[in-house]
């Protein structure tokens, strides 16, 4: 389904193999969150995914869409540590779930609570404000939708 859905948006999508159970189990565990279903789904059909080249001209860069699961448990981790260690600093980072990063280093989230999804908007946290949070779309489907816009544009002008 996602990747059948990322490929009508764009040629240049680039999967891994399923994120195992094991994996994803181990991923909720031990960052104490339920995965949002989409999400979900998206690992176990491709366990992260990015795109490209999107620009050629720069050295084939690609742009990661995506965390794997690895990735989330790791930055997830990070951020989780880097509160406790600056506490009242910034608004908490606990309730968001952190699964991919934008190029400029904008970090994209669900907002989670007790470890549950309390809704399916993505929020996307500035990277130099950690207190400038903002919903960018209603779901991860359209979050896709709207970055993948920008890689489609580049494959057309390249053409």
């Amino acid at each position: 389904m996602w990747r059948e859905f990322i490929r009508s948006l764009t040629s240049l999508g680039r999967f891994s193999d399923p994120a195992s159970a094991e994996e994803i189990a181990r991923l909720e565990q031990t960052l104490g969150v339920h995965l949002p279903e989409d999400l979900r789904t998206l690992l176990e059909e491709s366990n992260g995914v990015s795109v490209g080249p999107v620009f050629p001209e720069l050295n084939d860069i690609v742009l990661s869409l995506v965390w794997s699961t690895e990735e989330i448990r790791e930055e997830n981790a990070f951020f989780r540590s880097f509160e406790a260690s600056h506490p009242g600093e910034f608004p908490p980072l606990t309730p968001l779930f952190f699964f991919a990063s934008e190029p400029n280093g904008d970090l994209l989230a669900f907002q989670v609570s007790d470890g549950r999804l309390t809704e399916p908007s993505i929020i996307r946290m500035r990277h130099d404000d950690y207190g400038d949070r903002k919903v960018v779309a209603a779901s991860l489907r359209e979050y896709l939708t709207q970055f993948l816009q920008f890689t489609t544009e580049r494959e057309r002008d390249a053409v």
